[in-house]
């Protein structure tokens, strides 16, 4: 079957898959990416373990018409309005659990919401991550709403909990929470953006996967399973390289993420993303030249070399 801006959904990972290895999308993707959307209707979105608010800043307030997946597909959130559009709540049995934790762990946080908006409910943050959190609610057009732990009432629908800790001690941390939560929770740790001695441990409901609220959104835009292609570099993206029949992993991939995706294509730092996007749509939108691309070859193989060789 032909791939079509008008029967295709393009999902993709942000961090090493669509940015570069400096956190930055390029230029290039950039304006690859906002043609196609503007000029030839692409559907595009971002699924990432970032939250809605550092999704849009970091992709330079790319214009995404659809809703974003955020926090690993803890929610799906349209940029348009801040509207919650799906959410995986965490089981009432372990908020006061979260409630306890948060309230005396430093560093700490859970996602939830409340009248279909996000709010940030944190206790003890210090002052880089003050700076970070606080600051880049300054600068979104749509910013984040904090509450503070014994200032307001607690939150009962948390879809997400966070909590900042030593390197040395994240591993002990996930395996307390994976006890206490009866394995009924997604619990894992990722580095700290800044310092690399800082890991973040996160919990997510079960269900909270980005292949299911990719699932999700297919299914509202009326787009069936094949027609849907995800990007993807990390073990968190998994659940959608494995599931979906047209996935990609990035050359950095880690070994896991490389051995789900059905499809290899170059590095985070080759345009890779939009380079694959622009093949796949050139049988029903021959604009590789418009976009510098001199040739581009048939990407039917189990793994696509001729993606993996794509330079710009």
């Amino acid at each position: 079957m032909t791939i079509t801006t008008a029967n295709t959904l393009f999902v993709s990972d942000l961090d090493g898959t669509l940015l570069t290895s400096s956190d930055q999308i390029s230029n290039r993707s950039f304006d690859v990416l906002t043609k196609l959307t503007r000029n030839y209707g692409l559907k595009f979105t971002a699924a990432s373990s970032r939250s809605a608010y550092t999704i849009q800043s970091c992709i330079r307030n790319l214009e995404l018409k659809l809703p974003v997946i955020e926090l690993n597909g803890a929610a799906t959130i349209a940029q348009k309005n801040n509207q919650l559009q799906r959410q995986s709540i965490i089981a009432e049995q372990f908020v006061d659990m979260f409630l306890q934790k948060s309230a005396s762990t430093k560093n700490s946080f859970m996602v939830v919401t409340a009248a279909n908006k996000t709010y940030w409910y944190y206790n003890q943050l210090d002052i880089c991550e003050i700076c970070y959190f606080f600051g880049r609610s300054l600068y979104e057009e749509k910013p984040a709403h904090f509450l503070e732990i014994g200032k307001s009432a607690p939150p009962r629908s948390i879809y997400s909990y966070y909590q900042l800790c030593a390197q040395a001690d994240a591993g002990d941390i996930v395996a307390d929470l994976n006890q206490k939560t009866a394995q009924q929770l997604d619990v894992y740790q990722f580095p700290h953006k800044s310092n690399k001695d800082l890991r973040w441990v996160c919990c997510h409901p079960k269900n909270a996967t980005k292949r299911d609220a990719i699932i999700d959104l297919a299914q509202s835009l009326n787009i069936a399973e094949q027609n849907v292609v995800v990007f993807g570099n990390a073990n968190n993206d998994i659940s959608m390289l494995s599931h979906f029949t047209q996935s990609y992993a990035v050359a950095n991939a880690t070994p896991a993420a490389l051995k789900a995706a059905k499809h290899t294509i170059a590095n985070n730092d080759s345009d890779s993303v939009v380079n694959c996007i622009i093949g796949l749509l050139e049988d029903s939108l021959p604009i590789s030249h418009e976009f510098g691309l001199q040739s581009i070859a048939p990407v039917a193989q189990p793994i696509s070399r001729t993606l993996l060789d794509w330079k710009t």
